[in-house]
């Protein structure tokens, strides 16, 4: 079951337009907080509520975004999360969306940016991807 790009696809106006229109970049970050024991005290705001956020915004405007979990590892736990943002496919092209700046990023830069190894897809409808896609070589999906 896999989505049609076309289906999904934006121009670089309209993700300009509704990030310039979006206020989910004024949101300040609060970190999360947990206690001595690793129990949440308080949730913050993070990177993924940001994520999560530009997502919902973006379906009311019939935007379709989904998530990106960068990460430093192969393996998938909590601890192996660097940074949570969105991506989104801008004329034919998946490019990340940064919520917290409203940041457009090309694929191939994410490393760069974030220092990473690897980052798994979250798609539309909040499954993960089949495919974790890894640096090596260039952009590979394994």
């Amino acid at each position: 079951n896999t989505t049609n790009t076309n289906d999904i696809n934006v121009s670089m106006s309209e993700i300009n337009t509704f990030l310039l229109n979006d206020n989910t970049d004024k949101i300040n970050y609060i970190k999360k907080t947990v206690d001595d024991y690793n129990c949440t005290i308080y949730d913050g705001f993070t990177c993924y509520d940001f994520s999560r956020m530009l997502q919902s915004n973006a379906k009311r405007e019939n935007i379709t975004m989904g998530i990106l979990y960068i990460r430093n590892t192969i393996n998938f736990s909590e601890n192996t999360n660097l940074h949570i943002i969105n991506y989104v496919y801008i004329d034919g092209e998946i490019y990340g969306i940064e919520a917290q700046e409203d940041e457009i990023i090309k694929i191939l830069d994410i490393k760069t940016k974030y220092n990473s190894s690897y980052i798994t897809v979250i798609d539309i409808n909040d499954n993960f991807y089949p495919r974790t896609v890894t640096w090596k070589n260039g952009i590979s999906n394994n």
